[in-house]
């Protein structure tokens, strides 16, 4: 069903506490987000009843660089491109859900 009219956020972040979202990706109940500034892989289950979100979680805490695009390839993976790591050292990541 289309819902039609004003919805309340789920989630809604600040800067200083992880990043800003740049990209979002749906896998196995749970909404995945990732961050530029914040350089982190953030997950949020979706609750049982589909409508809101549980606590976030992060991953991955500046380990690769700002993180720019997502993808789901499949099922059970999530690709993220990183940057801003030097010439060369930038990398598509495949990250196993499981």
């Amino acid at each position: 069903m289309l819902h039609r009219g004003n919805v309340h956020p789920k989630k809604a972040w600040k800067p200083e506490d992880g990043g800003v979202p740049a990209q979002v990706a749906i896998v196995d109940n749970a909404v995945y987000v990732i961050t530029l500034s914040g350089k982190r892989l953030w997950r949020l289950p979706i609750d049982a009843s589909g409508v809101g979100v549980g606590s976030a979680t992060s991953y991955y805490n500046g380990a690769y660089g700002r993180l720019r695009a997502l993808a789901v390839p499949g099922a059970d993976q999530l690709w993220m491109g990183s940057s801003g790591n030097g010439t060369s050292k930038d990398r598509i990541l495949k990250v196993t859900i499981g």
